[in-house]
Formats: structure tokens, sequence, C-alpha cells
């Protein structure tokens, strides 16, 4: 458990412990394949009515922002260059190799939905557009529920998104709430890349990295789960999330609702 919570020089971990680095590396693989097998358990979306709108209550308790189900966004994990023909793709908007994480967190952080696959070129609506989870609500879009995201998603009528250039009281009051329900998952990256400095660069194969990504993810969730303080210092590594959803993404529906949303609750 110590590479997770110090971080990723294994001849450092090894040498501690008498170990030889690929011994370790062999450990490291085995143990994160045993803690991610334990995904489904920990980081589940809330699918049943009772779970709905016991989520919905409490983003709303701490935000004032109704219907919400999850707050939404990306973080860049570094990683060592990938190898082979599309190595290119892993490359952030910083310059540097990465994997691109998607997760959605409830009100306290805790994570209910993970996607950990996709390089770091790779932009944050095109993870969403593509991912299980957008599939589900697509389905379930008829129901007053939706996500909370940044700007870098296109308006959906099961993700809300914030105004550019509000206007008026109820656009100004929509931001705000909307603003702080979904900095939650802002928050929750940065405490859980202190938690787990492993986070802020893994020098490992990709297949293990990405095995490696799901681990911390059950990790932190137990973290939560048993009430553990939070670790105090600088956020991790982190790099902007895409300013604006790629052009043509526009969503004629989302943006009815969003000022739906805003006549009934925020005028």
């Amino acid at each position: 458990m110590r590479f997770y919570a110090v971080g990723t020089f294994q001849l450092l971990h090894g040498d501690e412990c008498g170990l030889s680095q690929s011994s370790l590396s062999r450990i490291i693989v085995q143990v994160s394949t045993e803690i991610a097998r334990w995904r489904r358990r920990y980081i589940h979306f809330p699918n049943t009515p009772e779970q709905v709108a016991r989520t919905q209550e409490e983003f709303f308790q701490y935000c004032d922002f109704p219907g919400v189900v999850g707050a939404i966004d990306c973080t860049h994990v570094p990683i060592r260059c990938p190898g082979g023909e599309n190595a290119q793709r892993f490359i952030n908007r910083k310059g540097r190799f990465s994997v691109n994480v998607q997760a959605v967190c409830n009100h306290n952080g805790l994570l209910i939905n993970l996607v950990a696959r996709w390089p770091g070129g790779t932009h944050d609506s095109r993870i969403f557009r593509e991912c299980q989870l957008k599939e589900n609500l697509e389905r379930e879009s008829h129901e007053e529920k939706w996500l909370l995201g940044d700007s870098g998603y296109p308006c959906q009528p099961y993700l809300m998104t914030p105004i550019q250039n509000p206007a008026g009281r109820g656009e100004i009051r929509y931001n705000r709430a909307q603003v702080r329900g979904r900095n939650i998952i802002e928050r929750t990256f940065g405490m859980m890349k202190r938690r787990f400095p492993c986070m802020n660069e893994l020098r490992l194969k990709l297949d293990t990295t990405l095995i490696t990504i799901v681990a911390v993810g059950v990790l932190w969730n137990l973290s939560i789960l048993r009430n553990e303080p939070e670790i105090a210092g600088p956020d991790g590594i982190q790099v902007p999330g895409d300013q604006l959803p790629p052009p043509g993404m526009a969503n004629v529906a989302g943006h009815l609702r969003r000022q739906r949303i805003i006549q009934d609750n925020f005028v």
C-alpha cells in the first residue's frame, strides 16, 4: 500500500522491503488488479428511485440546484511515454504524456462512475459521448435528473452546463448554484491526488497504469466511507480542462431544459 500513498519510485520502495524492482512491479500489478475487482461493489451510480431521490436531495441541500445526480469532470494522470504508434495520442495540452480520466461523484466526493482508458489528447466531451453512462442517461432523458459539468461539455437534457454570458438574476443565480455543485468533482480530484500521490505520475506499463487508476478510485471511496480525515497539502498536478465543447455539439433540447430549470427554480 506504500506505493499508492507515497509515490511511484519502485526502486526506492523495493529497497525498503528488500525486493527487486521487477518483483515489486509484479506485486503492484497483482494488488492493483485485486483491488480493481471491487469496482462494481464500491463505484456505482444511483439507479433505484430511492437512491436517485436521496442523491438529488443531498445535492440540493448542498448547492440549491434541483435534480442533480452527480458532478462530472476529467483529470489527467501523468504517465511515462507508452511507446508504440499511438504514443502521440497520449500527449495532452500541456505537452505531457497522460491518461485522461473521467469521473462522476456525489455531493461528498464519493465516486459513482469512473472511466480510465482514454489517452491524454482526448477531449473531455468525447470521453463522455462514448461512455456507457451517457447512453444510460440518454435513454432516461425524459426523467428529471442530470449531471453538472463545466463548459467543456455540451448542454444536454441530462447534463447541465454553465451559461457563458449570464444575463439577468435567474441566469446569474443558476450559474452560482451550478458552479458550486460541479466544483465538488474538482475538489475531489485534488483531495484524491493528495491522499494517493502515485496519481501525480505513474511510471508503469500502460495496462498496469489503467488498472492502478481504477484501484485508486476504489481506495478513495473506501476512505470516504470510512470517514478518513483529509490529507493536508497542495493539490495534485492538474491540467486545465477543455474550455469549450467541439463545434457542432449544440443541443436544442438541452438548452430548452436548462431554461426551464432557470424559470422554475432561479428566477
